[in-house]
């Protein structure tokens, strides 16, 4: 094989290692994001597959309600507004895994068991007569005075406006129920009461001026309706048309919001990715300044320009990777949503975007058609083992990004040098003598990628631990000496020399008296811990 055909394998090899580290970094933001994905799958479906609970209704099942032709119009905001209901629990439920509060969940009041509201009356059940919509702890207990009223009212907001002060509202008024207008009309519904409630207070004034007390009294009640009104509303997360397009298209509402969160994760995921490339990159190119392979310009130009390619598959990884984490997290499927855990989603993307590329050499004829069979499987096995290693990484490592960045480079250079040993088996009869050097030569480097690996995170560890070594050579130093000489004040200032280098509070200062001092006190010594609290 020439040169310039090992020096393109060698990078396919480096890239590969690079697309790998980067979809180890990528984890925590992949199952977060996807796990945010998975409500809105949920509220189609209207079925929680990973905890096996049934929703009363979802979208899909909405949908299909019936619709009476002579009051069409009337049938469907009706039961836009039951859409509505299932939309803001799934967008408020993937907002809160989005921002990692998982302690509190909001639940339709159908999808709740009934119990108390903490006033002396009930929440929950189908057909709640004040609530909507509640929150509720881990344990489905229900947060008390976190009912709400859903109310997509009306053509438009005057529409909205004015039943909201009609009669058949006082029943939320009284219970002080907060009640939820469309987005689009919160404004123009606020701006309506705020000035009814002036126009009435300048009414009440010039009727006590007037002397009518019978008339300002009148005037007052309404006042307190739209003053409590105006108090008790708040702003929804859906628009009127938002609503009536979740009745209508649940399909193309579940997967506008999916395209939200998806677009969210890849501006993550691209920092990320900048992050966890970079860092590989900067490693990789020292070391190939150190072994005089590169100039330092040369290196410097790399590391910008994989952590530019790096921002730009993480961005890719994560978005499309969020998807099929939701996707699967939700599946009929016990092994899929098993392997939702993993890494997989994040590596199904990177395998795809790396075989894109094989493929295109295969086309423009720079490979042939067993190379190509070659380089899919090669980038299979190893994406597949370099999702395990990146979960077995973060175990060992509980840093997202480093963990999975390094399980995830380990385990695709391990598994394609594996694959590379063992497929001389499936071409022997197609590939030359030549090849076979080739292949042999290509798990070689992988090995050495390997072992240069290792001794860099050696090195940064030895490094690490450099400035603690020379702390305890000096504490032990100390600690024998006084020993020697039987001077246990010293000894116990060189133990408080270790414990302040690792972050934590000496249990007693001054010597020997500190200690008596404990002693005496009589209070539980706390190894490590702040006796001054």
């Amino acid at each position: 094989m020439n040169k310039d055909a090992t020096n393109n394998k060698k990078n396919l090899d480096d890239n590969s290692i690079l697309q790998a580290g980067v979809a180890g970094a990528e984890t925590e933001v992949v199952q977060r994001y996807g796990s945010a994905v998975k409500e809105h799958f949920v509220a189609y479906s209207g079925e929680d597959r990973e905890t096996g609970q049934k929703l009363a209704k979802g979208l899909k099942d909405i949908s299909k309600s019936k619709v009476n032709p002579e009051y069409k119009d009337a049938n469907i905001k009706q039961q836009a507004g039951f859409s509505a209901e299932v939309k803001t629990t799934a967008r408020e439920n993937a907002e809160k895994i989005i921002n990692k509060d998982t302690s509190t969940k909001t639940t339709r009041t159908d999808d709740m068991n009934k119990q108390s509201d903490g006033k002396g009356g009930t929440v929950g059940g189908v057909n709640d007569q004040l609530y909507d919509i509640a929150e509720t702890d881990k344990n489905g207990n229900y947060i008390y005075g976190s009912g709400r009223q859903l109310k997509y009212v009306g053509s438009n907001a005057d529409e909205c406006y004015k039943k909201l002060l009609s009669k058949g509202y006082d029943k939320y008024r009284d219970a002080g129920a907060t009640i939820e207008v469309p987005s689009d009309y919160y404004d123009a519904v606020k701006e309506k009461l705020n000035q009814r409630i002036q126009s009435l207070e300048n009414q009440i004034q010039k009727a006590k001026e007037k002397g009518d007390e019978a008339l300002a009294e009148k005037l007052q009640k309404q006042l307190d309706k739209t003053k409590t009104t105006s108090n008790q509303l708040k702003k929804g997360k859906l628009t009127s048309k938002e609503a009536t397009e979740a009745r209508t298209n649940p399909e193309i509402s579940t997967g506008k919001d999916i395209c939200r969160i998806a677009v969210r994760a890849g501006k993550e995921g691209a920092i990320t990715g900048a992050l966890a490339g970079g860092a590989i990159s900067i490693i990789k190119n020292i070391v190939a300044i150190v072994k005089e392979e590169k100039e330092p310009d040369e290196a410097a130009k790399s590391v910008v320009q994989d952590t530019a390619v790096s921002a730009a598959n993480g961005a890719v990884i994560s978005a499309s990777g969020a998807v099929i984490k939701g996707a699967m997290q939700n599946a009929t499927s016990g092994t899929l949503r098993t392997l939702s855990k993993t890494n997989l989603p994040a590596n199904v993307v990177t395998v795809a975007v790396s075989a894109s590329k094989t493929l295109k050499r295969y086309y423009k004829g720079e490979i042939n058609g067993v190379q190509c069979f070659q380089e899919l499987g090669e980038q299979g096995t190893g994406m597949i083992t370099s999702s395990m290693f990146a979960t077995i990484g973060q175990i060992a490592i509980p840093i997202p990004v480093v963990g999975g960045m390094i399980g995830g480079m380990l385990g695709y250079a391990l598994s394609s040098a594996s694959y590379g040993a063992l497929k001389e088996a499936l071409d022997e009869k197609e590939l030359a003598h030549e090849r076979r050097i080739e292949i042999k030569k290509a798990c070689e480097e992988h090995i050495k990628m390997i072992r240069y690996y290792r001794q860099e995170i050696v090195k940064e560890n030895n490094e690490y631990l450099s400035s603690y070594m020379q702390i305890f050579d000096i504490a032990f130093s100390e600690i024998k000496g006084a020993l020697e000489i039987g001077d246990v004040d010293i000894a116990i200032e060189g133990a408080n020399r270790i414990t302040e280098s690792l972050g934590a509070e000496p249990p007693f200062r001054n010597g020997m008296m500190g200690f008596n001092e404990i002693m005496a006190a009589n209070t539980p010594i706390k190894l490590g811990g702040n006796y001054n609290e």
